[in-house]
């Protein structure tokens, strides 16, 4: 499952969370997946707090901007209001648009050097969880690839 799933899924379940929450929920899940492809090696010799105080820096560095906004505000127009800490309510509309961008770089697995990857959608705060108001477009490498090889 993909991270912008498993956020929108706590959504669609009604959870009232702020975008700050789901934000550091998204570092969470996002930390434990590269754990799992190989990313912290080099943290073998650490201590479990420290290998998660790390894991979780050098996860911040690879996701560099919040899990979101709100749609129909430029980004810097909520500066200062709080909005990022408050939970979300009925009839907003926010993007949800986790991303890890890797650098070119040795302490990272080969594979994924110099990989970005974003996936954004759009979801709607209903009263009682969400709507993903872009889930009709592919996401999935495979989709696309179909999509691609379209003639």
């Amino acid at each position: 499952m993909f991270v912008n799933e498993v956020i929108i899924a706590t959504l669609e379940k009604g959870e009232k969370k702020s975008l700050d929450e789901l934000y550091n929920f998204a570092l969470m899940v996002f930390t434990s997946k590269l754990f799992e492809l190989g990313f912290f090696v080099d943290l073998n010799g650490a201590t479990n707090v420290e290998k998660q105080k790390e894991a979780f820096k050098m996860t911040r560095a690879l996701f560099p901007h919040h899990i979101g906004h709100f749609i129909g505000l430029d980004v810097h127009d909520t500066l200062g209001l709080d909005f990022m800490q408050q939970p979300l309510k009925p009839n907003q509309v926010i993007s949800i648009e986790p991303a890890l961008y890797i650098p070119d770089n040795e302490k990272y697995p080969e594979k994924y050097r110099g990989i970005g990857v974003r996936i954004e959608d759009n979801i709607l705060i209903t009263q009682n969880g969400a709507e993903n108001l872009t889930s009709l477009v592919p996401k999935r490498i495979d989709k696309l690839e179909l999509i691609l090889n379209m003639e």
